[in-house]
């Protein structure tokens, strides 16, 4: 178990902030300032993180499209899943190597 601390939302918070820069979104925040070994992490901090990501993903800003790999037993990527559980593609598979 990790402890979650001040430190970590932070982190996420300027990743996130700086990806929805990019969209032409602005970020607030209930708690903006969190400070080490003092400020209590709130279960509303992830939610407004939720939130925020998913504000961004349906803005249709910026012709964002957002894509998976899903590998094989291997590790292999094999398809590609958008965001609606559809597949975009497959990758062909490639016949190992003999001896």
């Amino acid at each position: 178990m990790t402890t979650v601390k001040a430190d970590h939302i932070r982190q996420l918070r300027t990743a996130l902030e700086e990806a929805r820069s990019h969209l032409g979104l602005s970020t607030s925040y209930a708690h903006p300032t969190l400070t080490e070994n003092s400020s209590l992490i709130y279960a509303t901090d992830f939610q407004e993180l939720r939130e925020q990501i998913l504000s961004a993903w349906n803005s249709g800003t910026g012709g964002v499209d957002i894509e998976w790999l899903v590998a094989d037993q291997l590790g292999t990527p094999r398809m590609i899943v958008s965001r609606f559980a559809l597949i975009a593609g497959e990758t062909p598979a490639v016949p190992a190597e003999g001896p």
